[in-house]
This record gives structure tokens, sequence and C-alpha cells, in this order.
């Protein structure tokens, strides 16, 4: 393995030991302790009394407590009762991993002090309750109710002066991450990046240690996995040679098992889906699979016949995770498809396209909202059942991803069409946003297929592609954005064709059907800019809303405006987008490039972004994996890890129903966020390997588009 850069040594090394310090002196902060209710789970909202801030709980409720100091035994002091009037008695039952026991509590006032010892040999107290729920004829309060909290303390009874776990494996996190950025060989930027990752992790320690220490063991297990894989695909990258499908395919499957190792490592593995419920073992042998081909290929030096079947198993073994995960998606409702279906039949019905009212008072409920032209696509099966007709429309979807992964990969240079099928075909089939569309129903299969199509065919025949431009923008105004740098080269006629067919399917619908036209642009359009804070939005702004307020993720309708969030978002976009159009016009890049940049940006800067939107990102990826395959030393790293982040999973595999909503954890659940940030960045920073690199706008009006970086 190459010699580290001695520069990327020395300011790494400066980065940890300043970081061991500010962690040093952080720990020392004194920190109030928390309101008891912070480290219940199962617990209704607080509420206010004549004995103060007071909970019920739900019939099981838990107590979850992180540990600073390394003790045997803890004495835990509740204020309970069981229930509003004092001839209450009920049997309350305890239970750890070490013991169970029940004792009776008392309700009515005052609240009685329970005081009972329990052993501890883990970093953190984590205690069930259960209790019978209390019978009440409360014709506003339908609550199932357990009993009545009012204050909690933890005490350690043998303390030994010696950090638990949890905080001792705090302070391992700056070298933990230190060894992931060994393999991040850039000459400046990563001892800044693992610098400030290291300086938010300090902030949320010293805002609320009971946030990151139950997550410190985690974290360090997480990174050391991340460490151990970037090792491994530093020395798959160094092997690489132009062409190498052997190589690239070993390579994209181990990125491919990535992040659901990390899931294992942490312990988060029953949120990777439902799927892993008795078959543990055999989901971990297919992920086991390519890292032990890669580790053969490495470090035994096999020969051709087993380097083919080292693919092969590590072929096999991803397909097999993809195709496993595609099965659980369509055998769950596809929740989104029934908008459109009865969008088309109120049409064959004589009735209005569009449901107004339902728009007004939730925007994004599940009811048409797409332009009256796009029901052509829907139109012929809508005289399906509708179980019949959304096999069809996923099936249709299947095939489209199927049509634009070859699209794509034969619109690349010859040379490159077999070594790019493999490492193609693995993320076609593991991408998950491919799972997430097919799932609800989306349209974001169609959108890609578009896309395809009309680059594809720009300059063999650009009044078709000048149609599916227009059809695209009708479907959905942001497909627009991709023809940024089309703009840019100031190809007018071509933009004029656009315009053109836009106007005659605008023209064709209004003949068509004039009402549902004019409600379209007058009463639908106004109400699509409404932004949300679920976690299924990817974009950067619904990461702002959501570290701003947490709770967001709990809101299914719209949000109201927000200008901090608005401000930061301005603060962020703007570089990205300046960035983006400094590059394009500076240097310009051949379609496919630009277009693999544009789709990046188009889904970074948008304040709704949901997981399906990504289904688009199959263009950048296979486009970015030919060039790699032309180019081994093209920052490849950088993409790669891209690539592992958004291959596998949405925000929502990352949260856990017993931790609460929080900056911390929701930071940490944006890593596809980040994966498309990187993804961004690979394309920005990409430039053409040939020596005559093509020529700046500044001094050359040339003209690109269609250029081949063969």
């Amino acid at each position: 393995m190459k010699k580290l850069y001695s520069s990327q040594w020395y300011t790494t090394s400066i980065a940890i030991l300043f970081a061991s310090i500010i962690f040093i002196l952080v720990h020392q902060i004194p920190q109030p302790s928390p309101a008891f209710y912070r480290f219940y789970r199962g617990i209704h909202d607080v509420e206010q009394g004549s004995i103060g801030a007071y909970v019920w709980s739900q019939p099981d409720f838990m107590l979850n407590r992180p540990l600073e100091w390394a003790t045997r035994q803890v004495l835990i002091t509740q204020e309970m009762s069981a229930g509003p009037t004092a001839d209450m008695m009920r049997l309350l039952q305890v239970s750890t991993r070490d013991i169970t026991f029940d004792f009776m509590i008392q309700g009515g006032l005052p609240l009685r002090t329970y005081s009972y010892l329990l052993p501890s040999n883990s970093s953190s107290l984590d205690i069930n309750f259960n209790i019978l729920p209390i019978d009440h004829d409360f014709p506003n309060d339908q609550r199932s109710l357990g009993l009545i909290l009012i204050g909690t303390d933890i005490k350690p009874m043998t303390t030994s002066h010696i950090p638990s776990l949890s905080v001792l494996s705090f302070f391992t996190i700056p070298f933990a991450l230190f060894l992931v950025c060994l393999h991040w060989r850039g000459r400046y930027w990563p001892a800044p990046l693992l610098f400030a990752i290291l300086l938010v992790i300090a902030f949320f320690y010293a805002q609320d240690r009971y946030l990151v220490l139950p997550s410190t063991i985690a974290l360090n297990c997480g990174l050391l996995t991340i460490a151990l894989f970037s090792y491994l695909c530093r020395r798959l990258l160094q092997l690489a040679t132009a062409r190498d499908w052997i190589c690239y395919t070993l390579l994209f499957a181990l990125a491919t098992v990535i992040v659901p190792w990390i899931y294992i490592a942490t312990g988060l593995t029953l949120n990777l889906s439902r799927q892993w419920l008795g078959q543990s073992i055999f989901i971990g042998t297919l992920l086991g699979l390519p890292v032990l081909s890669c580790i053969i290929y490495l470090w035994f030096a096999p020969n051709r016949t087993v380097q083919l079947a080292l693919v092969g198993l590590s072929l096999i073994a991803v397909l097999t995770w993809g195709l496993l995960n595609l099965n659980l998606a369509l055998s769950r409702v596809a929740l989104d498809f029934p908008a459109y279906y009865n969008g088309a039949q109120r049409v064959l019905l004589g009735q209005p396209l569009y449901e107004l009212e339902r728009l007004r008072n939730e925007t994004f409920s599940v009811t048409y909202k797409y332009h009256p032209l796009f029901l052509i696509f829907i139109f012929p099966i809508a005289f399906t059942s509708l179980d019949t007709a959304i096999t069809l429309w996923r099936s249709l979807g299947i095939a489209l991803i199927i049509a634009s992964t070859i699209i794509v990969v034969i619109n690349q240079p010859r040379t490159y069409w077999w070594p790019l099928a493999l490492p193609a075909l693995i993320v076609a089939t593991n991408l998950a946003p491919v799972w997430e569309t097919l799932r609800f129903g989306q349209i974001d299969a169609l959108l890609l297929f578009g896309i395809v199509a009309a680059s594809a065919t720009f300059y063999r025949s650009p009044w078709l592609s000048a149609t599916i431009w227009a059809i695209l923008g009708l479907v959905k105004i942001y497909p627009l954005f991709l023809l940024l740098d089309v703009f840019l080269q100031r190809t007018w006629r071509w933009l004029f064709s656009v315009g053109l067919m836009l106007l005659l399917g605008i023209g064709l619908s209004l003949l068509l059907a004039p009402v549902n036209e004019l409600t379209f642009w007058q009463d639908v359009v106004p109400l699509l800019g409404e932004r949300n804070g679920r976690l299924a939005n990817q974009s950067i702004y619904g990461l702002i809303v959501r570290l701003l307020d947490p709770n967001l993720i709990f809101e299914a309708g719209a949000m109201p405006n927000n200008a901090i969030a608005n401000l930061l978002f301005l603060a962020l976009v703007l570089p990205i987008f300046g960035l983006t159009l400094w590059r394009l016009y500076v240097y310009p890049m051949p379609l496919w490039d630009s277009m693999s940049l544009l789709v990046c940006t188009n889904l970074l800067i948008m304040p709704v972004s949901w997981d399906h939107y990504q289904t688009i990102l199959v263009v950048p990826l296979i486009v970015a994996l030919a060039r790699l395959l032309k180019n081994p030393n093209m920052h490849g790293f950088l993409f790669v890890a891209a690539y592992a982040m958004l291959t596998f999973g949405t925000t929502k595999n990352l949260w856990l129903s017993v931790v609460e909503p929080n900056s911390f954890w929701i930071s940490f659940a944006a890593y596809r966020t980040l994966g498309l940030f990187l993804l961004w960045l690979w394309w920005l920073r990409y430039q053409q390997p040939d020596a005559s690199r093509l020529p700046s706008r500044l001094g050359h009006q040339v003209h690109v588009c269609g250029g081949d970086p063969a």
C-alpha cells in the first residue's frame, strides 16, 4: 500500500490531539440532572397539577438511563401512584436482564416513594415495567393508562470512580474516526472534516451528555467497521486497472453490504427489515460472501478461475440480497398509486379530476395532483381492478428501470460495455430508492426512463428528445432543471422546441379537458410549494428543519414557514448551485456527465426530495462507474463512499422506537443526504483524464453537450 501523505499524517494527528483535549474538557463541564421523564419510554405527555409535573405511563413502559460511573448496584427511588384514588392497590412487575420481582403500589395522594436495589452489569440501566391497565371512565381520555410518575432518582451504591464503558468509549471516538480518515487521501480536507465531526459530537455531549452516552459504544463499533471496509475498498482500488471488471465487480459488491454490516456492528439489525426475522443466518451469509471473496482476492492472489468463482459468489450474494429487499417492498401496500388510479376513474366517470378541498386541508394527502396529461399513462390500466392495476404498474416500473440501465450502459464507450454491465446490474438491483418507488407505486421509474431516453436521443432525434423533455416537464416540473447545461450552451433552437412541445401539450389538454387544465394551473400548482420535515425528505432543507425541531419527523402535513431554516437552507444551497453553475460554464462537460452533476444538484437543492426521488441516481452512479473504469485514480474512494451510503435503506432505517427524537440521532439518520452530497462532490471534482481537456468557456465557445469522453 502506498505511503500516506506526510501532510495528512501531521494535520490529522493535530486534529486528533485537539479533539482529545476538547473531549476531556467537555466531560468536565457540570450538567444539571435532566427531568426524570426524559429517561422513560412508553409514557404519555407531561401534565401539570397540584403535585407539580407528572406523567401517566402506559401499561408497559421502560426506564433507560446511561451510567457515568462503573458500579455493581444502583438504588432506584421512584415517586409513584397507582391511580387517582387512595383505595387503589395494584401489582407492578419490574424486570431487568438479571432479575424480575413484583411489589404493590398504592393510589391517591400524597404519592409514595418506593426504593429498591438493582444489579448493574452494563453501561446503562435498562428496566422494564408492567402493570395492568387502569379501569377508568373518562369520556375525553381514551388513553391506555398504567400508573402516575412524578420523580425518579438513580444512585450508584458502589462507585469506583472508574468511568463506565460508555464514557470510556466516548473518549475513543476520535481515534476510531482517525482510522477511518486514514483512507481519505486528500492533502487538506480530511483533517478539517474529521475535526468538524468531532466538534459536533462534543457539542451535543456538552449540551446533553445523556443523548450521546447511550450511543458511544455503537459509534465506535460503527466507525471501526467503516475503517475495516475502507481499508478493503482502498486496496481494491489500488489493484484496479482500466476495464478491470473483476476488481470493480468485487468492489461494488463489497460497497453494497457496507451499510448493512454497520447496522450489524451497532446492534441495529432489527431496523434493517422484517426479512431478518428467522433468517439471520441466511442473510448473514449473503452479506458475508462479498467480504470473504474480497479478502481471498486481496491476500491469496488466486488464479483466473478462482477469481471468476469469487466474482460469481459475490454477484449471487448481492443480487439475492437486492431481490429480497425488492420482494419485501412489493409485498407491501402501494400507498401512492391509488391517487393516480382514482384520478383516472374520476375522469372516466365525468367527475372533477382534482379534490381541491382535500388538497387545501392536507397538501401531502394521497390524492391526484399531477398535470391532466399524465393520465395517458394510467388510462390503459384504469379499466382493470385496483390490485391488477398496481401489479401492471409495478411491472412497467421494473421494465423501465431495466431498460434505463441498459440504455445508459450502451451509451458509454463500446469498450466499457462488458466491464460496466455487472457493476451496473449491482447498482440497479440494490439501489434502495428503486425499491421505494416500486413499493409506493410512484412515477420515478417513468421519470428515470424519460431522462435517459431524452438524453440518448438528444443528437440522434432532437425533436423526439424535446418532446420527451416536454412530457417530463408536465409530469413533474423539477426535471426541467436538468436542462441548465443546454441553456448555458445557448442551444436556443432546441430549447424553443421544448417550449413549443410544452405549449402543445398544454393546448391539447386545454382542448380535451379545459376545466381540469385551468384548475391545475389556478388551484393545484400554488399548493405544490409546501414543505415537510419527515425523515423521508432527503433534501438539505428536510435535514435542517429536523435538526431545528426533531418532532417534525411525526408531522405528515405541510409545516409552517421557518425563517431560520430558510436562511440556513439558502446559505448551503446557494454555494452548491453556484459551484455547479461555475463548473458547467467554465469547464464544459459531455452530455451524460453534465446530466449526472445536475441530477445530484437537483436532488440536493429541492426543498422536498422524497427518498424515492433518488431513483434517478441510476444515471450518475452508472456513468461515474464508466468514468472510473477508464481512470481508476479519479477520486474512486470518494465515489465508493457515496455509493455505499446511497445504495441501501432510507433515513427511517436508522430510527429506533425506544430513542426519543433529538437532533443528535437525526444527524446520524442523514447518511443518505451525506451520500448524495459526496456524489455531487465527486462529479464537481471530476475532470477529463485526457491530455486534451475540454477548453474553458472563458476562452472558447465550444459545443460539448454530445461529446464522448472515450
